[in-house]
């Protein structure tokens, strides 16, 4: 059962989603030893560790039906529009931040901070029998850096700078080197698939918030919020593509008994069942003004698109 792998991929508003797909993946029997999350997979995924830990019980013991139900609560409770999780700067103030050279992102993130604090108990994380990794990039470097939800020291920081997207938000300091500073995992992986299988996992389940293809979307492109939108709906698609098609890569090369290949560069690696769960259409939901009705309608979608995909599924 431990070596069960949830992945958790980035997707703003649209965790919304991925929380009911969640839902779904645990009423099938699927109880994940390992998360990895990007962005709001970060978000979703210490959610899901931080009540693990609470229940203070082993891995074998825990009560998953009560983890996917607070979840979607979380969700219906705490994000009902966007003043739940920023706060928007005066256009005056933007301006006077650029001439200054002082900008640092269209909003401000304190209310997704206090959320993340609120509902977050970091002795819950480390009592929690799940191993668990966040990705977050250090714009500086501009590596991807993976936050250890045991060892690594300032952790609910590494989960904030996991949703940072670019420009829109403010990175994230880390401790009190300048030089630390995080944003969105998604700038270099959006489902971290090839950490799970580098995990020894032998099932894994990856939810992603975006369709197999984006699709034509009509919009204003002179808009600067819905092309920033757009252009990172695209990014993230190919992205996505990359990392499933290096694990279909694998288990195409591996034995197909289910022993681990000898000698190569796969030398170790066995095949291994991954299911991936999507939206088979773009959601279509603007981050400047979704409701209550909005997360409702998201978290039903993913439900019911999760039970479709699980509906046969060797897990």
């Amino acid at each position: 059962m431990r070596t069960k792998a949830l992945v958790l991929s980035g997707g703003s508003i649209k965790g919304a989603f991925q929380a009911g797909a969640i839902k779904a993946v645990i009423e099938k029997g699927f109880y994940p030893g390992f998360l990895y999350g990007i962005s709001v997979g970060s978000l979703n995924s210490t959610f899901i560790n931080n009540e693990a830990g609470k229940q203070g019980v082993p891995f074998e013991n825990l009560d998953w039906n009560e983890i996917k139900e607070n979840l979607v609560n979380f969700w219906l409770q705490n994000i009902n529009k966007p003043a739940d999780l920023v706060t928007r700067h005066t256009y005056l103030g933007l301006f006077i931040a650029m001439i200054l050279g002082k900008f640092n992102g269209l909003v401000d993130t304190v209310p997704l901070q206090k959320l993340i604090h609120k509902v977050v108990n970091m002795d819950n994380i480390l009592r929690s029998p799940l191993k668990h990794e966040v990705g977050a990039v250090n714009i500086t470097e501009g590596e991807i850096f993976y936050a250890d939800s045991k060892t690594t020291p300032g952790f609910l920081d590494y989960v904030l700078a996991s949703t940072a997207m670019p420009i829109i938000m403010p990175g994230v300091l880390v401790g009190n080197n300048a030089s630390k500073i995080f944003f969105d995992g998604g700038i270099r992986n959006v489902a971290p698939l090839r950490n799970a299988i580098k995990s020894g996992a032998s099932s894994i389940i990856c939810i992603l918030c975006q369709p197999e293809k984006v699709g034509v979307e009509n919009f204003n492109h002179k808009s600067f919020p819905k092309l920033t939108e757009r252009m990172t709906d695209i990014m993230v698609n190919q992205i996505e593509t990359t990392d499933i098609d290096y694990a279909g890569m694998i288990n195409k090369l591996v034995p197909e008994d289910g022993t681990p290949a000898l000698s190569g560069p796969l030398a170790g690696k066995r095949k291994i069942k991954i299911t991936v769960i999507r939206p088979k259409e773009l959601i279509n939901i603007d981050i400047r003004s979704f409701t209550k009705n909005d997360i409702s309608s998201m978290i039903n979608l993913g439900y019911h698109t999760a039970q479709e995909v699980l509906k046969d599924a060797d897990l």
